[in-house]
């Protein structure tokens, strides 16, 4: 079983979620493995006692649990219930958070941890190794009876050829869509309306010092062709419903990029597709903060203006991420910041500043899970907080 443990989300983005279904997908289409079930079981959709349920009839050889950054504390209580519910079904965890910081995760009864490369590689040298101790372990720390024994290699980037895309049939679509009936959580998908999440390229070349991304993926970028793209969403929806449908019958779609790769030709070329709304990482437009962030993220107010009127003369609403509490800022410049964006029409999507850097083994739960880009760092003033927390909590 590949699954995301029962918990309440620090916040909900449904392309978070895919991995448990692509990884699920990979690992079906290898020599040697009979059956895999893939749940996303931290959608406010599924209890303990239900997975038990679960756990129970599945009689699993191998339960692969997703971990993530500021969440934490389902992995304890998924170790008590499957190793209670079966004694001699192997664990491993996988995620963002194992990548950042593996070591944490020795304290747990588990017998794996992909610390590196793509989580589909991973796995399955986890469970090779199962089969075979003495194949190597590229990414993998893995616990036999003298202790932990760290990976002997770096983990492996998948071939973008190799990649299996989510059989949409498992996706918790009816969770999913509560999740984001709240207008608030309109950042990641849209209220009323059911998205299909195309994980479309991993991988980034830009390198930001807070983002995982890069360092997890790698910084080249692997990206699916864009025919298989198109056949994907042609068989989804055959499949399912969903709502990004246009009255021409065409697919209206939403897409993450960086400012630096837009101008007008591009958006009117977009817009013309069916795009409806675009996310960039504006992060800040205080001069000295911006002179810390690499080259691509640096953009002149001006600059930002004339996409954003460009943007609101196509109708593509522009979603904005920004930091706050970035090295080289300032409150006031923050707040200036998120005012700017939103007079020029944009929507702000903003989140503290998390130096992943940071994170240690030894730490604690709750030492781990304040690493969540929700919470103001202890370090700022009062008045500096409340105002920032006003800005992410009070809107």
């Amino acid at each position: 079983m590949v699954l995301h443990a029962p918990e309440v989300p620090t916040y909900f983005n449904a392309g978070h979620r895919l991995p448990v279904f692509s990884v699920a997908a990979y690992l079906r289409r290898q020599p040697g493995i009979a059956h895999v079930d893939a749940l996303d079981a931290a959608a406010l959709n599924i209890t303990w006692r239900e997975l038990g349920d679960r756990l129970w009839d599945g009689a699993y050889d191998v339960i692969a649990c997703q971990n993530d950054l500021g969440e934490v504390s389902a992995l304890g209580d998924l170790v008590a219930w499957a190793r209670g519910l079966g004694p001699s079904t192997r664990l491993v965890t996988f995620g963002r958070l194992s990548a950042m910081v593996p070591g944490f995760f020795e304290r747990y009864d588990i017998d794996g941890i992909v610390c590196g490369g793509d989580y589909e590689t991973g796995l399955l040298t986890f469970i090779r190794w199962l089969d075979d101790p003495t194949r190597p372990r590229p990414g993998v720390a893995v616990r036999t009876d003298g202790g932990w024994l760290d990976p002997d290699g770096p983990g492996e980037l998948l071939p973008v050829e190799r990649w299996v895309l989510p059989d949409i049939a498992e996706i918790p679509f009816e969770a999913y869509d509560r999740l984001y009936a709240r207008d608030q959580n309109r950042f990641c998908g849209l209220p009323g309306r059911r998205e299909l999440v195309v994980p479309v390229a991993r991988g980034c070349p830009i390198g930001c010092g807070f983002c995982e991304v890069w360092q997890r993926e790698g910084a080249r970028e692997r990206r699916l062709p864009v025919r298989r793209v198109m056949d994907y969403i042609r068989d989804s929806y055959a499949r399912a419903r969903f709502d990004a449908l246009t009255a021409q019958g065409g697919v209206a779609w939403k897409c993450t990029t960086t400012l630096d790769h837009l101008d007008e030709p591009l958006l009117t070329t977009m817009a013309a597709s069916g795009c409806t709304r675009v996310s960039v990482g504006v992060e800040t437009l205080e001069p000295e903060a911006q002179s810390l962030l690499p080259r691509a993220k640096r953009s002149s107010s001006e600059r930002f203006d004339a996409l954003a009127a460009c943007c609101a003369r196509l109708g593509v609403e522009l979603n904005c991420f920004i930091i706050l509490g970035l090295p080289g800022s300032t409150t006031e410049g923050t707040l200036a910041t998120a005012a700017h964006l939103r007079a020029v029409g944009a929507r702000v999507r903003p989140t503290f500043y998390t130096p992943y850097d940071d994170l240690l083994p030894g730490m604690d739960e709750r030492e781990v899970a304040r690493f969540n880009r929700q919470l103001a760092p202890a370090t700022l003033a009062p008045a500096d907080r409340a105002a920032l927390h006003e800005l992410v909590h009070g809107e």
